[in-house]
């Protein structure tokens, strides 16, 4: 009698396997998500600004909290971090976000859109966010 039980299957899914590039793993729903989440962590940072004083002290918190969801975020994607425009980018909008009353700059959002732009630019220099 011959062996009906199935067989496993031992290939890798595509998505963990590595084969797509960079820019392949932020998807257009997700750039509209990352940029949404920072354009709403920039508005409530530059409201409770206009708090004196404890205001200022609660944004420095939430903008370096905000900071932390986006680098968990990011590498949930597979982006890496660690390379020079990248590091300048996040640690630029960082600093900003840690200065009271420059923290009221939308630099989550630019940090977040920088980030994303250096992710998707293609080899030949082009972005893809454009070919969208």
């Amino acid at each position: 009698m011959p062996d009906k039980t199935p067989k496993p299957n031992l290939k890798k899914p595509t998505a963990v396997s590595g084969s797509e590039d960079e820019s392949q793993k932020i998807g257009l729903g997700s750039i509209y998500l990352m940029i949404g989440t920072a354009l709403f962590f920039d508005l409530i940072i530059f409201l409770i600004n206009l708090i004196p004083v404890i205001g200022q002290i609660i944004s420095i918190v939430i903008g370096g909290m905000a900071y932390i969801v986006f680098f968990l975020w990011f590498m949930m994607k597979g982006v890496k971090l660690m390379t020079g425009k990248r590091i300048a980018a996040m640690g630029s909008g960082l600093v900003i976000s840690l200065i009271p009353l420059v923290n009221m700059l939308p630099a989550i959002t630019g940090s977040v859109a920088i980030t994303i732009w250096t992710t998707k630019k293609s080899k030949s220099g082009m972005s893809s966010i454009a070919k969208l």
